[in-house]
């Protein structure tokens, strides 16, 4: 008979059913997503799907044999009276999992790192959790003793002990590897750290370009993918006619709404409201928030028009920059520098890697990312708070936003003037 199953980080119940394969002869197995997430839906989809298989299997003159299933071990009442006392002593451990120790899994784990700096710093978070475990007289010797609560207190307390972001989910990882070896093991069925939300790696100035586009740099850089498709000679460059529009167009739509290059390039038709002139998108990077994103693009009827223009070559479910999307990001990173040579703005070299200190990369004052910087600096000197352009752009707080806000003598003059004129 059919039988449904769940796939670990699937939502979904999968069918398990036998299907007759006239080439073979035989009754093979088949397996696919039911779409349900109820159990018992799921179930009757399996069924149905089972019953069509043995009516076209009658068809073709043969008949499913039943499979043989040993009968289910029953549970005396001794037993179950025991196995209630031990659920009422300790609710969250079942007698009926495999016992497995926490120092027996850890130990595992840490065989299992062949770098000695690795493995001591395996072993540095191992002991931490069991020093918060202690001090809060928490049981972790047993792995099923671990609630998600418990994980996201050692977490806050890594953050007042202050670490940061990308060294507590390192911790958040490690831990996370034991309890999927334990449960692996058979010790229990859900690894508690994947229902706790890892810390938010926010960016600093150090690691964004040092400044913005000014008004005169974005006209040069749209119209520069021209200047640089003209200068291809090379076959497999990618450049393709027609792909400077693309660029084009991306720049002058990225230097107002602020998107990522990602985002840009997986942005779809549907995704546009040119009647209502509204761009509704979901983020790349704050996709697991469900935080969408609603720009009014109605105050810039140039773009629009643009866009209408360049839509009535496209569907609602294709790219809007079908050939730069599929050039793929890091080639369309690359050859944006060449755009802004083209251009002849001075990207201005700000930092080296030190040899010393690891590979690092170097970093330059403007990329694309710097349009990201271009459009919240527009809205700031037109007088936009900083909530709404944190809303507008995505930036969990009116902080970040700060960081993407440049403030120039010419923005500070025309806000003054305007203030002036209003009194």
């Amino acid at each position: 008979m059919a039988s449904v199953f769940r796939k670990k980080n699937s939502r979904f119940w999968y069918a398990q059913w036998r299907i007759f394969e006239p080439a073979t002869g035989k009754w093979e197995k088949r397996a696919k997503s039911t779409g349900e997430i109820d159990r018992t839906a799921a179930e009757e989809r399996a069924q149905e799907w089972q019953r069509n298989a043995d009516a076209a299997g009658a068809l073709a003159g043969v008949t499913r044999r039943p499979v043989a299933r040993p009968p289910k071990k029953r549970v005396s009442r001794r037993e179950a009276e025991i196995l209630a006392a031990a659920m009422k002593r300790n609710p969250w451990r079942d007698p009926r999992r495999k016992a497995v120790e926490w120092d027996t899994v850890a130990e595992e784990i840490l065989q299992k790192v062949t770098n000695d700096a690795t493995r001591a710093n395996y072993r540095k978070c191992l002991d931490r959790w069991a020093e918060f475990c202690q001090a809060n007289e928490i049981a972790h010797q047993w792995p099923e003793d671990v609630r998600p609560t418990v994980v996201e207190q050692w977490r806050d307390a890594l953050a007042g002990e202050g670490f940061g972001a990308r060294r507590i989910n390192f911790h958040l990882t490690v831990l996370s590897g034991v309890f999927a070896r334990a449960r692996k093991l058979g010790a229990l069925e859900v690894n508690p750290c994947d229902a706790v939300e890892r810390a938010t790696v926010a960016p600093t100035e150090a690691d964004l370009p040092a400044r913005p586009f000014d008004e005169d740099e974005v006209e040069r850089l749209a119209l520069a993918p021209y200047k640089v498709a003209a200068g291809i000679t090379s076959p497999t460059a990618l450049w393709r006619p027609g792909m400077a529009e693309e660029w084009e167009l991306l720049i002058r739509l990225a230097a107002v709404t602020g998107q990522r290059l990602g985002d840009a390039l997986a942005l779809r038709w549907d995704a546009l409201d040119l009647e209502a002139g509204v761009l509704d998108y979901l983020p790349t990077k704050t996709r697991k928030r469900s935080r969408r994103i609603k720009f009014p693009l109605q105050y810039w009827p140039d773009i629009l028009r643009r866009l209408r223009a360049w839509s009535c070559r496209h569907s609602g479910k294709e790219n809007v920059f079908p050939m730069l999307a599929a050039a793929g990001v890091p080639w369309a990173s690359r050859n944006f520098t060449r755009i802004i040579a083209a251009a002849g703005i001075d990207r201005e070299v700000l930092s080296v890697p030190d040899p010393g200190k690891g590979h690092g990369r170097r970093r330059y004052a403007c990329g694309f990312h710097s349009l990201r910087h271009t459009a919240n600096t527009r809205f700031a000197a037109r007088g936009v708070p900083a909530d709404v352009r944190a809303e507008l752009f995505g930036h969990s707080t009116v902080r970040m936003n700060r960081i993407y806000t440049h403030w120039d003598t010419g923005a500070l003059d025309a806000i003054l003037r305007k203030n002036d004129e209003s009194a």
